[in-house]
């Protein structure tokens, strides 16, 4: 399906907003779990293969373009402008209150899931919208839950690599990786380089693999596995 490329001049990207801002529910208002099974096609809900077989996959989306950088690749044609029915879970107003919530809401699932372990996808919409919040996660998975956590996912926080700057979230991520815990296996999206985990859109075979679910290779991620397990750049065949 090709992704919806919204004009510059589109409330959406004059806002930094979703095209669906009434799917967008802010978290201090929120009466449902922010972590949620999966129930996207592409994604599927177990992984069926790998060091992760038997885990159920469970998803947070959070609203595109507000918690992300105006640098991404896909400002204008994110795949959430064809996600009308996804529950957007706003974190801004408070996110003391939302990363208390994912603190609660993973130690559940980690009791739940105690014996198989789980895989939580960051984010299936929005990025990371600070560096407490990037923290949180690499401290649940690390140190509170090292052996049922995993976590994968892309984020297009990009580390600036200069001294001149404040630390960045993608500063953060760049030296998350260099630990290469594949356990907390986050790309970083728009990029393609050897010495990073990096994912990005293409429209012609470049160095990297090819995502195998676009070539009708494989029925889901949960079928897959290379996104949290390969080293090498994830590429998405560009349908615009």
């Amino acid at each position: 399906m090709k992704n919806l490329k919204l004009q510059a001049d589109h409330p959406a990207i004059v806002n930094s907003g979703t095209v669906y801002p009434a799917t967008v529910y802010p978290i201090e208002h929120y009466e449902f779990n922010v972590i949620k099974p999966s129930k996207n096609k592409k994604l599927g809900k177990l992984v069926t293969k790998g060091r992760y077989k038997g885990m159920p996959i469970y998803t947070v989306t959070l609203p595109e373009r507000k918690t992300c950088p105006d640098s991404c690749s896909f400002w204008s044609s994110c795949y959430g402008n064809r996600m009308p029915y996804a529950h957007r879970i706003d974190p801004t107003n408070d996110p003391d209150l939302f990363i208390d919530t994912i603190k609660h809401e993973v130690s559940y699932l980690a009791y739940k899931h105690r014996h198989t372990g789980f895989l939580v996808r960051l984010h299936v919409l929005g990025d990371f919208f600070s560096l407490k919040y990037l923290q949180t996660w690499w401290h649940l998975q690390t140190k509170s839950f090292p052996n049922v956590l995993k976590v994968f996912g892309f984020s297009a926080r990009l580390p600036q690599k200069s001294r001149k700057r404040p630390h960045t979230i993608g500063d953060e991520l760049l030296h998350i990786q260099k630990q290469r815990n594949k356990d907390f296996f986050i790309r970083f999206s728009g990029l393609i380089k050897d010495d990073v985990w990096s994912a990005n859109s293409i429209n012609k075979s470049e160095e990297g693999i090819i995502c195998p679910y676009q070539l009708g290779l494989t029925e889901n991620c949960g079928t897959c596995g290379l996104c949290w397990t390969t080293d090498k750049p994830i590429l998405w065949l560009d349908k615009e």
